[in-house]
């Protein structure tokens, strides 16, 4: 428990460098937020222009505009979305679910897959399966997820006209809660596959390498030694210590999923995170922009300790 309050403490100083390196960031693209809040009859008068300017204090210099964002932050105030004119944190916690549940089912993809068909590949090392898994890992490690989105859509959409390339629920959709939780998995199925179609073969490769390494060691040679099953000494003594490199992955694939779903929710039309937060970029919506950033900050982080606990579960040597 130490440990764990210990670490959230930690968390606090790395928020606090990210918020003041996405906000110098943010201020240093091209452009006037300005200008989001004008039509353009008053874009020609610079008087409009510096009214709005005044009125959002973007007339003030970085770090005094930094400071009084921190303070409103803490104070549990996230502002207001330039474009939107709404509560930037109520629209920020009606767009988290749709991206949790895609990071998420995405992730249990790789997990499942990845180390399902790494363990498969070092038990029938350099067989026909495991150099054509392996190839299939590398096809999958090197092609982009939007690309892939793409052949996706090309070919479960518009060839065979299976699955929904589109949103997240189909509109107007009416029936038993099953009828609705269907469509809603069918709607994320592709972009969880090309979410985490990349990270699988990943997954694949540590793994087989992890279980060919232990494979090797002495305490499996005296395991059979003992006239233990096969399966016993892949499962119980195996696996479970394979794991343990494995495990450091998952805190690893955390900033790929929450970075790639700002593609695939654009790609998809999935209202999440994301694509909030790539619509707030083109319109520089400056206070959802530092929202999105922090929270999914906070994703990650959370991601990567939870990781560290895994060890625990994985390895009861280790102790924290």
């Amino acid at each position: 428990m130490r440990y764990i309050i210990k670490r959230l403490l930690t968390m606090i100083p790395m928020l606090l460098g990210i918020s003041l390196i996405s906000y110098c960031l943010m201020n240093l693209a091209p452009g006037d937020a300005a200008t989001m809040y004008l039509n353009p009859e008053e874009l020609k008068n610079p008087v409009s222009i510096e009214a709005v300017r005044e009125k959002l204090q973007l007339d003030k210099p970085v770090m005094v505009r930094y400071v009084a964002w921190l303070k409103e932050v803490l104070r549990g105030n996230w502002g207001y979305s330039y474009l939107s004119r709404q509560p930037v944190i109520k629209e920020i916690g009606a767009r988290i679910t749709p991206t949790i549940q895609l990071s998420i089912t995405a992730l249990l993809l790789e997990m499942l897959l990845g180390v399902g068909l790494g363990v498969y590949c070092a038990k029938h090392q350099y067989k026909i399966s495991d150099h054509a898994l392996s190839l299939f890992a590398f096809v999958g490690m090197s092609m982009p997820s939007f690309w892939f989105g793409i052949l996706l859509i090309l070919f479960f959409t518009l060839q065979l006209g299976w699955l929904p390339s589109m949103g997240l629920v189909t509109v107007g959709l009416k029936g038993s809660w099953h009828v609705i939780l269907l469509d809603r998995l069918r709607h994320m199925i592709m972009p969880a596959i090309a979410l985490s179609f990349a990270g699988i073969g990943s997954w694949m490769r540590y793994q087989r390498a992890s279980f060919l390494d232990v494979m090797e060691q002495d305490y499996i040679r005296t395991a059979r030694s003992k006239g233990l099953k096969e399966s016993v000494i892949t499962w119980r003594h195996t696996f479970r210590n394979s794991c343990i490199p494995v495990v450091t992955m998952l805190g690893g694939s955390l900033p790929g999923l929450v970075s790639g779903s700002f593609v695939i929710e654009n790609m998809f039309g999935i209202p999440g995170l994301g694509r909030y937060g790539t619509m707030a970029v083109l319109n520089r919506d400056y206070p959802v922009i530092m929202a999105v950033t922090l929270f999914s900050s906070i994703l990650v982080m959370a991601g990567m300790l939870l990781s560290d606990l895994l060890y625990v579960l994985v390895d009861p040597r280790i102790q924290y």
